[in-house]
């Protein structure tokens, strides 16, 4: 299950993730409640946990980063004259940028 989550992750699966979390979930309750998990394997899980984590968190933070650079796309429009000046329609569309 481990597996599948960190392949999901890498594939950019986001509708995949909350089932696989829902399952995760599951099957943590079924070992503590049948005591299934031995030293070894709580210690190679946690290890493919503590993986899958940093994997999902710097998927998040990459997510985070694209939507603020759409958002900011989205405040203004660049164009340019034929002779490269640039002007910006939109914030601060009252200003004149010559591309360099």
């Amino acid at each position: 299950m481990l597996d599948r989550e960190r392949r999901a992750a890498l594939d950019g699966d986001v509708e995949a993730l909350p089932g696989l979390l829902a399952e995760k979930e599951r099957l943590v309750t079924d070992l503590e409640a049948h005591g299934a998990a031995t030293g070894a394997r709580l210690d190679r899980a946690r290890a493919h946990i503590a993986r899958n984590r940093a994997l999902l968190d710097s998927a998040l933070e990459g997510m985070r980063t694209a939507m603020r650079a759409i958002g900011a796309r989205r405040q203004a429009l660049n164009t340019y004259d034929m002779t490269g000046a640039r002007t910006v329609i939109g914030q601060d569309a009252h200003r004149l940028h010559q591309r360099r």
